[in-house]
């Protein structure tokens, strides 16, 4: 394994897997809202947890911006990948949730 992803570190990458997850059911948000036990996930708990993922994700850039400013160059060029990594997962998470948000707002 590339010694980038392994400094990423594991809660990192356990939020880019939750991201992932909530991604793949941006999809099926889409349809009618269901209320039976399989269908809930995707219809109602996955759109309420997108918003919070994304400021987790926003908090992380946040103070991952705020530990480069004391760092020295070897943690402040990790940092730096840390936040490309961030920025790049919000990204997915918002193109992904798009539709379903402006959809919402009658913007769509």
């Amino acid at each position: 394994m590339p010694r980038w992803l392994s400094d990423l570190g594991p809660l990192r990458w356990m939020l880019a897997l939750l991201v992932a997850l909530v991604v793949l059911m941006a999809p099926a948000a889409l349809g009618e809202t269901r209320l039976d036990w399989p269908m809930v996930v995707p219809t109602v708990v996955a759109p309420a947890v997108a918003p919070i993922l994304f400021f987790v994700l926003m908090l992380d850039v946040l103070m991952t911006r705020v530990l480069m400013s004391s760092a020295d160059p070897a943690g402040r060029a990790r940092l730096r990948r840390a936040l490309v990594f961030d920025l790049a997962v919000t990204g997915v998470l918002v193109l992904a949730w798009a539709p379903f948000f402006l959809r919402l707002t009658g913007v769509l």
